[in-house]
C-alpha cells in the first residue's frame, strides 16, 4: 500500500470487508477486473506482481468507481463513505466494467508504480 493509504486505513479497511462479504463468483470477477485473468496463481512462484491498493483523489468520492489496472495487479480506490457505497461501486465495476484498454498509458504506469497524478481534465471520461 501506499503509505498515505496503510492498511489501517478506513477504505482499505471496507475493501476488505466487502471482499468477505462476496461472493466466490464476485471474488473471481474482481480478480479479473484487477488482474485479467479469472484465477489466482497455483503457488506463490507464479506471482508476477504484488496486488496494490492506491488511493483515486477524486471527490465527492462515492460518485465514482474504482479502476483496475490489469497490467499492474492494481486497484484505485476512491475513499468510500460506507460500506454499502464501497460493496455497490466495487460490485457494479466488477461487473460492467470489464474493458482491458487504458493499462498502458501515463496515468496507469504512475498508479503503478505508487504515484499520484494530478487529472487536469474537469471531464470523467475514465469514470
Amino acid at each position: 500500500f501506499l503509505p498515505c493509504f496503510s492498511e489501517a486505513n478506513y477504505s482499505v479497511q471496507l475493501f476488505w470487508q466487502v471482499m468477505e462479504q462476496f461472493s466466490q463468483e464476485a471474488r473471481q470477477k474482481y480478480i479479473r477486473f484487477v488482474w485479467g485473468r479469472s484465477r489466482l496463481p497455483f503457488s506463490t512462484a507464479d506471482w508476477e506482481r504484488k496486488h496494490k491498493i492506491n488511493k483515486l483523489p477524486k471527490t465527492p468520492a462515492d460518485e465514482y468507481l474504482p479502476l483496475g489496472h490489469t497490467c499492474f495487479f492494481t486497484l484505485d480506490l476512491p475513499m468510500y463513505t460506507s460500506k454499502k457505497v464501497c460493496y455497490d461501486k466495487l460490485l457494479y465495476a466488477v461487473t460492467h466494467c470489464i474493458a482491458i484498454d487504458a493499462d498502458e498509458t501515463t496515468v496507469a504506469r504512475q498508479a503503478a508504480d505508487g504515484g499520484e497524478w494530478v487529472d487536469d481534465d474537469d471531464d470523467d471520461e475514465n469514470v
